[in-house]
Order: C-alpha cells, then sequence, then structure tokens
C-alpha cells in the first residue's frame, strides 16, 4: 500500500493499492501518476484519475539499465529526466550521464535488432551485455 500525505490538510491520504510487483523504487509523480514505480524491467504509472497501474514503458526500450538509474524525476512538459551510470567505457571507468527521456512515437525510432535469448533471470551484467548491443 502506498498513502500520501496531505500536505494541505496535515494528513495520510486516501491508500493506493500497489500492483504485485517487483518494486525497487517509488517515486513522485505528476499531473497524470500519483507516483511512479520501478521495478527491474519497466515503469508504471498510479494513474492519479482511476488509481489503477499503467505500464509507461519497458526499461529496453530506453536503453537503459534500471538498476544503473540514481535519480528518476517527472518533468512538467512530460518528460523523465534521471541520471544513470554507465559501466563500459574507453577508459573503464564509470562515467554518469544526465539523460532525458521523451515519448516518441514508434514509428519514428530507429530500427532495431530483434535477438531471442532465453534466461531464468535477466539481470546485471547479462543485461547490461544486452542493453550495449
Amino acid at each position: 500500500m502506498l498513502q500520501p500525505i496531505d500536505v494541505e490538510s496535515k494528513t495520510w491520504g486516501e491508500q493506493i493499492a500497489l500492483p504485485p510487483i517487483n518494486i525497487k523504487n517509488v517515486i513522485a509523480g505528476n499531473d497524470d501518476f500519483t507516483a511512479m514505480l520501478i521495478d527491474g524491467t519497466s515503469l508504471f504509472g498510479i494513474s492519479t484519475e482511476t488509481g489503477e497501474s499503467i505500464h509507461i514503458f519497458n526499461w529496453i526500450d530506453s536503453g537503459l539499465i534500471p538498476d544503473r538509474i540514481g535519480l528518476l524525476r517527472s518533468l512538467p512538459d512530460g518528460r523523465l529526466l534521471t541520471v544513470s551510470q554507465s559501466l563500459f567505457t574507453t577508459s573503464n571507468r564509470s562515467v554518469t550521464d544526465l539523460v532525458f527521456l521523451t515519448k516518441t512515437p514508434y514509428r519514428e525510432l530507429e530500427d532495431k535488432s530483434l535477438l531471442t535469448l532465453a534466461t531464468f533471470r535477466f539481470e546485471g551484467d547479462l543485461q547490461t551485455a544486452v542493453n550495449i548491443l
């Protein structure tokens, strides 16, 4: 359960049921979402109007690795701002990138290669290697 604070009345707001996912982080929402939830594969939003959980995107589609994200904020213009740490660089040192995520229609995205991979767990080094591809 998520229970926001009603700042005006200085009391607890109504309880919000969370979806049955492995939530790694909860961040403040925007006009559309009361809160946004990060799990190991996707970003979800809790709808302000209905209280339902809505799938926003899969991290693979963003090219980012959720375990490497240190910050995620919703901007007033609808974009998301995140700080992401890259592990593999030519200098073998980690680099921190400031990343703006913008909603883009699928037809405007670059062509991608389709890979099929069977695994029991998709995390850590394996997820990093696939994202680098």
